[in-house]
C-alpha cells in the first residue's frame, strides 16, 4: 500500500486483480469486509472494481473463443500425447523427422489440473504437424480423430 501511495496512484487504481481465493475478494457472493478488495478500497478512499485471477479471465475468454472452433483441440493433444507415451510409438516417429536441422522432441502432457500447460503442448502438436500427419498416415489403423 505504501508503494501505490508514495507514487500517487491512489487515484488512479480502477480495479484490483488477484487470485479469486476469499482472503482476496470476500467468497463467491464478494460479500463482508475483511478481505483484501474492501480494506483496498477503504485505504485509498476509492471504489473500484476486483477482476478477479487476470489468467482465469484470459483463460475463461479463449475457451469461448476455441468452443467455436469445429474441432475439439484439447482432445487432439490429450490424444496425441497418450498416443506417444509408448515407447515404440515415439521411436517410429523419429523416423518421419525430415528436419535435421532441428532435433526432434518428445510430445508434452496436459491435464484438466494443468491448464497452463496446454498451450505449451499445443504448439509442439503444431511444430510436428508434419511429422506427426505423415506418421499417422502411413499406420493402417490410425484412429481417426489424429487424422
Amino acid at each position: 500500500m505504501s508503494d501505490v501511495k508514495s507514487v500517487i496512484l491512489t487515484a488512479k487504481v480502477v480495479a484490483s486483480c488477484g487470485d479469486n481465493a476469499n482472503v482476496n475478494f470476500g467468497g463467491a457472493a464478494r460479500r463482508g469486509t475483511n478481505n483484501v478488495l474492501t480494506k483496498l478500497q477503504s485505504s485509498l478512499k476509492n471504489s473500484f472494481i476486483g477482476i478477479g485471477c487476470g489468467a482465469h479471465v484470459i483463460h475463461n475468454a479463449l475457451k469461448s473463443a476455441a468452443d467455436r472452433l469445429s474441432f475439439d483441440y484439447v482432445i487432439y493433444c490429450e490424444d496425441i500425447f497418450l498416443f506417444y507415451i509408448y515407447t515404440i510409438r515415439a521411436e517410429a516417429l523419429k523416423e518421419f523427422w525430415a528436419e535435421p536441422e532441428t532435433e526432434y522432441q518428445q510430445m508434452l502432457g496436459y491435464s484438466k489440473t494443468r491448464w497452463l500447460a496446454l498451450m505449451p503442448a499445443l504448439e509442439r502438436v503444431l511444430k510436428m504437424y508434419q511429422p506427426l500427419k505423415n506418421y499417422f498416415l502411413s499406420i493402417e489403423k490410425c484412429p481417426l480423430l489424429l487424422l
